[in-house]
């Protein structure tokens, strides 16, 4: 995912793997109910998801398959990522 870091059709790469993963780790609290209770199912603090779903950490790449797990497959954010990147006309 870190190659994403770069511009793609005039489009910062960075920016919009920050809100593509805002956009997932949102999604995955509305499933689970609230901040703390998917902090709960994949071990980290609250304090933690409240930076993801604020754009102000990044999502470590070890948390995803946690995500995903909690979410019963409805978070993933490699398939978001790409459906995004397609929507945005942008082929990885």
């Amino acid at each position: 995912m870190h190659r994403v870091h770069r511009m793609v059709d005039g489009v910062d790469g960075r920016r919009l793997l920050s809100a593509l993963t805002m956009k997932a780790i949102k999604r995955a609290i509305r499933i689970c109910g609230s901040q703390v209770e998917l902090a709960k199912k994949i071990g980290v603090s609250q304090a933690l998801v409240s930076r993801w779903a604020a754009g102000e950490t990044p999502i470590q790449p070890r948390h995803f398959r946690a995500i995903q797990k909690a979410t019963n497959g409805k978070v993933t954010p490699i398939n978001l990522l790409d459906d995004e990147l397609k929507k945005a006309g942008i082929r990885p």
